[in-house]
């Protein structure tokens, strides 16, 4: 049976999509934390596997920090902001219709 009022469950709709599209892009930052973590203990293996010289041990280290993972993690850091924005709209925005909504999701 169609809702009698078929927008008035709109800002609970935009709300739970905003909520997935943030925890989506929050994972996927986990993840990539993740694997930079992972290179880190790589890099530290073979400096250690190689006996490498302090000098060496440095350059791949600043290697593994500065490569394209780091800029990589700071873009979807901003993703990460931007879809916690859009949820604190969206719970704003919601919470006039439901206000159920205003104590829902990561603050």
């Amino acid at each position: 049976m169609p809702s009698p009022n078929p927008g008035a469950d709109r800002p609970k709709l935009q709300y739970n999509v905003a909520l997935k599209v943030y925890e989506v892009e929050l994972e996927i930052l986990r993840q990539m934390q993740v694997e930079r973590h992972k290179r880190e203990e790589d890099v530290e293996r073979i400096i250690g596997e190689v006996d490498a010289s302090p000098e060496l041990a440095a350059e791949l280290r600043q290697i593994v920090r500065d490569g394209s993972i780091k800029d990589d993690i700071a873009m979807q850091e901003n993703r990460v902001l931007g879809a916690k924005q859009i949820l604190d709209e969206a719970r704003h925005n919601g919470s006039r219709h439901c206000p159920s909504l205003e104590n829902r999701g990561p603050s």
